[in-house]
């Protein structure tokens, strides 16, 4: 391993879970009370806090170019992005000791840039980068020690190294909606570098490049329902699904099936309420391979598969026996 004194920049993320006497400290309390004046129709609770240290004379302590939401759950997952990023200075920040640099305005249009990994994918290193143009204007937060820069998830921000003979320290804590929070931990994605988070479900980062004409892209369509067409589906969808991690949550119907008509609209909301699993819907007429490998004889059928072995099944069109079952199913 890398000797403490060799580290260029110490990144300790959640620090209040290995010392939870921290947790609730003034500075905490400041933030929280600056969330609520920002967004009082909304309900901001902590989502994480980082402590960063960049060592001196480390010119390569450098943060590449990025916006937060690109190492975040997509909107798709996360439809509520709000976030307040406060960023308070220990050490007094200047442009030699590698300050805040930030695109003024960038933020205002809540789109996401295109990012690629650092080390070229997400397995090799956690970093990504954004494309920035040369003409792209750059401001400096050059900040007092005890000051606090405040951000949101979209503006695009980073820091260069420290060439100077001082350390330079940053105690951030980071807000956003209850809601938001909660779903990101259903995810597993508590921003802890030991996440064991598969980047492949996350659709905006994809290293560059475009995926060969005709190929499976494999990606979780987490909160959507997605109807299948064809028995060869159904296989790449089990195999979706372990690659993930997450469960498979399958509707056997038919065009022709009332029940299965009347309870399709359920389903579908039902879906949005577990991101954390993968909706499929099976038209037995389509997918006859399936239907008998799955020994479906009667309409609607639901199952859920966790790892590819059916974990559980449900017969009828009842909407509140269809909730509950996927309650203890996917609990």
């Amino acid at each position: 391993g890398t000797a403490f004194e060799d580290f260029s920049i110490v990144n300790c993320m959640l620090p209040t879970t290995y010392h939870p006497p921290l947790a609730g400290n003034v500075y905490e309390r400041i933030a929280e009370g600056i969330c609520r004046q920002l967004f009082p129709d909304a309900e901001m609770v902590k989502d994480y806090d980082q402590f960063l240290n960049k060592k001196p004379c480390k010119t390569d302590a450098v943060f590449a170019w990025h916006q937060d939401m690109a190492y975040w759950p997509p909107p798709r997952l996360t439809p509520d992005t709000r976030t307040v990023t406060f960023s308070l200075a220990i050490d007094r920040t200047t442009r030699q000791n590698g300050c805040l640099r930030y695109l003024p305005g960038s933020g205002k249009a809540k789109l996401l840039r295109k990012h690629k990994p650092l080390c070229g994918t997400r397995d090799n290193g956690h970093a990504v980068t954004a494309q920035v143009s040369d003409t792209d204007p750059i401001e400096f937060a050059e900040v007092p020690r005890g000051a606090i820069t405040i951000h949101d998830e979209y503006v695009v921000h980073g820091s260069g190294g420290n060439d100077s003979n001082g350390e330079r320290r940053t105690y951030v804590v980071a807000f956003r909606p209850k809601e938001t929070v909660a779903t990101e931990r259903k995810l597993g994605f508590t921003h802890s570098h030991n996440d064991r988070v598969n980047w492949d479900t996350f659709e905006h980062i994809r290293g560059g490049a475009a995926p060969a004409e005709g190929a499976q892209e494999h990606r979780a369509p987490s909160g959507e329902l997605k109807p299948l067409a064809e028995d060869s589906q159904w296989g790449e969808h089990i195999e979706l699904a372990k690659a993930n991690g997450v469960p498979l949550v399958v509707q056997f119907s038919a065009s022709w099936c009332g029940p299965c008509q009347r309870i399709a609209p359920k389903f579908k909301a039902l879906a949005k309420e577990y991101p954390h699993a993968i909706f499929v819907k099976v038209d037995v007429d389509d997918m006859p391979e399936t239907a008998a490998e799955q020994e479906i004889s009667a309409m609607p059928t639901f199952k859920v598969l966790k790892s590819g072995e059916v974990v559980g099944v449900m017969l009828g069109a009842n909407e509140e026996k269809l909730a509950a079952f996927l309650r203890s199913s996917l609990a």
